[in-house]
């Protein structure tokens, strides 16, 4: 097996430890957003935007290195970009079933990432329909009564005030 190949599954396996990581963080984050733990929720993301960097260095990594493997194996004839699978044809038995194993493996990851990442966006979204609702129906209840003073100069107050303005 080239070092090509070992470099490349290393960082497969790196990537696929980061998504898992990234999905646990996914899911605390939905466990937040139901608590409405705001702060909870600005630290996961920036776990989350770390976590996306690393991941960020390592495909730019596994792209090198696939281009290495491409170089050494002379498998330029292949239309586009070289994928895991096209690696994988031409290698042993062996090396093609840990790499496949890894592919799997971070396919799998990544659509459970997706799965939760939609469902957090839905329950974002939930919360701030809530909200809306809520700061309207506040907005709402408050009226303003207008009325002369003594001196006859016009005068006003809030009523029913549910929300604190301070420009009155």
């Amino acid at each position: 097996m080239s070092m090509a190949v070992r470099e490349l599954e290393r960082v497969l396996k790196n990537e696929v430890a980061i998504y898992h990581q990234l999905y646990d963080c996914e899911e605390e984050k939905g466990r937040a957003i139901i608590a409405r733990d705001g702060a909870l929720i600005e630290r996961l993301s920036r776990e989350q935007e770390e976590l996306m960097r690393r991941l960020g260095a390592l495909e730019r990594e596994r792209l090198a290195l696939i281009d290495e493997y491409v170089r050494e194996n002379r498998i330029n004839e292949l239309p586009g970009n070289v994928t895991l699978r096209q690696i994988v044809a031409q290698m042993d038995e062996d090396s093609s079933h840990r790499l496949l194993a890894i592919g799997m493996a971070l396919r799998s990851v990544l659509t459970k990432i997706q799965s939760l990442q939609e469902t957090n966006r839905t329950l974002l979204d939930d919360n701030i329909r809530f909200f809306s609702i809520l700061l309207s129906t506040l907005k709402d209840t408050v009226s303003v009564k207008t009325g002369y003073s003594g001196s006859g100069v016009e005068e006003s107050r809030v009523s029913q005030s549910l929300i604190f303005n301070r420009r009155f």
